[in-house]
């Protein structure tokens, strides 16, 4: 199944033209040192190494040795694994670690995404993930929980032969992930809380004010029954209500007068 889904160096090099004509970053998978000898004479700008190469310390030695940037999954490890694959790594500001459940397809109760906070807590690099997973909802989760790169599996036809296929996104869904991603990723705010243009328009209409339930003439003392709590929010806070009670009215207060300060004495 592999020789017959094999691609030639020739047919690299096209992709390799084709995704610059295209403004699509081209990056392949090694498995050996004889594969990352081609990537680099075509020139690729990063590397991205399966889960299978964990262990493969001299392939992870060789494609650290060119100086470029690394994806590498975890797929099959355990978080003692990874430690020491980590620890092994020599440039590790080149390197990005993606959580990645190795199933095809993976099971959503097996997919762990909090494992993605487990990785940010523990390593310095980026933490992005690798999902096989059907649907699109995993990949916008773990946006959310702040994997900086997604790895989808992508086909033009989910009937065709070879075992990827079926779990792969075809381009309507495809596109719908990154729309999602790129939503959710302006969504993400920077944890500051600030008052948008909405809710600032809002906030007057929806808030409410100390209102005069009942008529109060002018050098009464005002009771916390003559007053109530309505709409708009333009005047008194109702958070004062029960301060409010006990002043005395600088003018004669009809029902449904919002209160201002300039009616207390």
């Amino acid at each position: 199944m592999l020789k017959k889904l094999e691609l030639s160096a020739d047919d690299f090099r096209e992709l390799k033209e084709y995704s610059l004509e295209e403004g699509v970053l081209f990056l392949s998978s090694p498995f050996d040192r004889k594969s990352v000898d081609l990537l680099e004479e075509i020139e690729v700008p990063l590397y991205k190494l399966g889960s299978g190469e964990l262990n493969n310390f001299d392939l992870i030695s060789y494609v650290e040795s060119t100086g470029k940037p690394f994806i590498l999954s975890t797929g099959m490890a355990t978080l003692d694994d990874i430690k020491e694959t980590y620890d092994f790594i020599e440039n590790r500001d080149n390197l990005i670690l993606l959580h990645c459940i190795t199933g095809y397809p993976t099971s959503f109760e097996e997919a762990n995404l909090n494992f993605i906070r487990t990785l940010q807590d523990t390593f310095d690099v980026v933490i992005g993930f690798s999902d096989h997973s059907p649907g699109i909802e995993l990949p916008i989760a773990a946006t959310a929980l702040g994997a900086r790169v997604i790895e989808k599996h992508f086909t033009t036809d989910k009937s065709l032969p070879g075992p990827d296929h079926k779990a792969s996104l075809d381009p309507d869904e495809f596109r719908a992930m990154v729309d999602a991603i790129r939503n959710v990723e302006l969504a993400m705010g920077d944890g500051i809380r600030r008052l948008s243009e909405n809710e600032l328009a809002i906030r007057d209409i929806a808030r409410k004010s100390i209102v005069v339930s009942s008529p109060i003439r002018k050098g009464e003392v005002i009771r916390e029954e003559d007053l109530t709590v309505k709409r708009p929010g333009d005047g008194i806070e109702p958070k004062y209500l029960k301060e409010i009670a006990g002043r005395v009215a600088a003018r004669d207060l009809d029902v449904d007068d919002v209160l201002l300060y300039d009616d207390l004495i």
